[in-house]
């Protein structure tokens, strides 16, 4: 059984790359979303192949439609680069 997570974030950079260090532990493939208006720079990880970074970013808004589908195109990518049995979402402070 494989896992991959999918991970939105938007601040706390420093509580995502522990996240992300604690998941890339496991077999597991992890796909990233950095919302567009944060800094992508304070999120950068190159240390971990199984970590993939969506390209296009969106401005999320907790709670709205913008969140879902964020999640949904996170999806769509997984979907293309993992070959995962099961996706879990998470967010960022996690």
């Amino acid at each position: 059984m494989k896992i991959c997570f999918i991970v939105l974030a938007h601040h706390q950079p420093s509580i995502f790359h522990k996240l992300i260090n604690r998941l890339a532990g496991f077999n597991a493939d992890i796909i990233v979303h950095i919302d567009k208006r944060s800094d992508l720079a304070k999120f950068e990880i190159t240390d971990h192949p199984n970590v993939h970074f969506v390209e296009k970013r969106y401005k999320v808004h907790w709670g709205g439609w913008s969140l879902t589908s964020t999640i949904c195109k996170c999806l769509k990518y997984g979907l293309e680069v993992s070959d995962a049995d099961y996706f879990m979402y998470l967010a960022g402070t996690d």
